[in-house]
């Protein structure tokens, strides 16, 4: 389709997420080792925590960035080899979309973002190729920050080196409070909008969830599956909510396998694990297959798959 505009948003109170930056099962997996037989996986696919994830591919492997975060971090398969600390927009590497590894961090604390609110850290990274180049957008804040903003880097390539390019706007320059959790999107005729609302940070208490709207212009306005405007409280058509099994799930990105099917990545907390991990919010990756509804996505049963979902098709 024809692509007609490139559109930086901040979301206000709410994490806005557009893919950038997608049986008779023999085995299953949590994302542990790759499997050839392997047809269908659970969730989560990484753990403990990978808070607001963005997603792009590249040469035929999948890059995910989240938020600065204290993890877990597993640079393999091996069960033993990990790295527990805080890593500064943590990158995932995967050649399935299920199996997911720790490349790198973006940020060293010598060479993080400092322009924001002393002490403030970098969140919700979107990252999308323009050019010949990778270029991340980032909101730099603290809980309770009276002036958050957007800021950019940019790579050669999706695991860096990164750059920082400083601020791009902060919420007091552009008259909108909290502006933060930037989506960017290359727009398109007949593009869809998708948007978390409710807590995202309480614990097993949060209640964030995923609607989405439509429109046939960048700007809007944008449409629910029952022609309400998006810009009305509660509106929107749920693609994705709290199940036994997760809750808080939301703060999306969307992505398409090689035979065509889309897949949303997003955040949740396990209902059967603590909602912390050490000094975060326990929010760990899933991801789940989209399906449609008429005009709008929405996963099974609209609510975070667990287990027995079919693999990605990755050729």
């Amino acid at each position: 389709m024809k692509k007609i505009a490139a559109i930086l948003l901040a979301a206000s109170l709410l994490a806005a997420g557009l893919g950038s930056c997608a049986d008779g099962s023999t085995s299953q997996s949590t994302g542990g080792s790759g499997n050839s037989t392997q047809t269908e996986y659970n969730n989560p696919v990484y753990e403990p925590v990978f808070a607001d994830p963005c997603i792009i591919e590249h040469e035929g492997k999948y890059y995910a960035y989240a938020t600065e975060d204290y993890g877990e971090w597993k640079p393999s398969d091996d069960p033993l080899e990990y790295v527990s600390n805080k890593q500064i927009v943590p990158i995932l590497e995967s050649d399935d979309l299920v199996h997911w590894y720790f490349k790198n961090a973006a940020f060293t604390a010598l060479k993080k973002p400092s322009w924001g609110t002393m002490g403030a850290n970098v969140w919700a990274p979107d990252v999308v190729k323009i050019g010949n180049s990778f270029v991340m957008y980032y909101a730099l804040s603290v809980w309770g920050d009276p002036d958050p903003g957007i800021g950019v880097a940019t790579a050669p390539e999706p695991w860096g080196p990164w750059t920082d390019q400083g601020e791009l706007f902060s919420s007091n320059e552009i008259g909108v409070n909290n502006s933060i959790d930037p989506a960017v999107f290359q727009a398109q005729d007949g593009h869809y909008m998708f948007v978390s609302s409710g807590s995202c940070c309480e614990g097993l208490n949060s209640t964030y969830h995923v609607r989405v709207g439509r429109s046939t212009e960048p700007l809007g306005p944008y449409y629910d599956d029952q022609g309400r405007d998006m810009c009305g409280e509660n509106r929107g058509a749920v693609v994705l909510q709290a199940s036994a099994d997760f809750v808080g799930v939301g703060h999306n990105a969307v992505i398409q396998d090689d035979a065509g099917n889309w897949y949303i990545v997003y955040h949740g907390f396990d209902t059967d694990k603590p909602g912390t991990y050490g000094n975060s919010n326990r929010r760990s990756l899933l991801i789940d297959k989209l399906e449609w509804d008429g005009d709008f996505p929405q996963t099974k049963d609209k609510i975070a798959g667990k287990s027995g979902m079919p693999l990605p098709v990755i050729k």
